[in-house]
């Protein structure tokens, strides 16, 4: 569908705009655990809707951290801010936009986790005793 390609093109304009302010040069593990955490969200949630039949959703709150970066550094990169005064160069930005992403991943996990045991009617780490068959018959 089309808006899963616009996702695709926010994910690579979000992570091309932050790096022309410096964040893969002064950050650079963080900047590759971010992106493929957000990569990995972003196709993840496309192969659960495949392969459970169900539509994949239009908005998810994983997009809102690619518009912060996307707009943040777009305005920090046209005005030219030193690196010494950039808020999307800060530790609290990367760092935040990382556990952002760290939370939003463990919700997803546990969701998906949550509905695949409902769905099958079973309890996650709990072994049910095996069931005795009558051989009398």
């Amino acid at each position: 569908q089309i808006y899963e390609i616009l996702h695709m093109v926010l994910f690579v304009a979000a992570f091309t705009s932050w790096n022309l302010v410096g964040v893969l040069q002064h950050y650079t593990w963080t900047y590759l655990w971010i992106a493929g955490f957000v990569f990995c969200g972003m196709i993840h949630r496309l192969i659960v809707a495949e392969v459970t039949h169900m539509p994949s959703f239009k908005y998810y709150h994983l997009l809102n951290v690619l518009f912060v970066i996307v707009i943040g550094s777009w305005y920090e990169y046209c005005t030219d801010v030193p690196t010494h005064k950039s808020i999307m160069l800060s530790p609290f930005m990367v760092y935040g936009v990382l556990l952002y992403v760290l939370l939003f991943w463990a919700a997803f996990v546990l969701k998906v986790i949550d509905e695949i045991c409902d769905t099958l009617n079973i309890r996650l780490f709990v072994i049910n005793p095996a069931k005795i068959q009558n051989k009398a018959q």
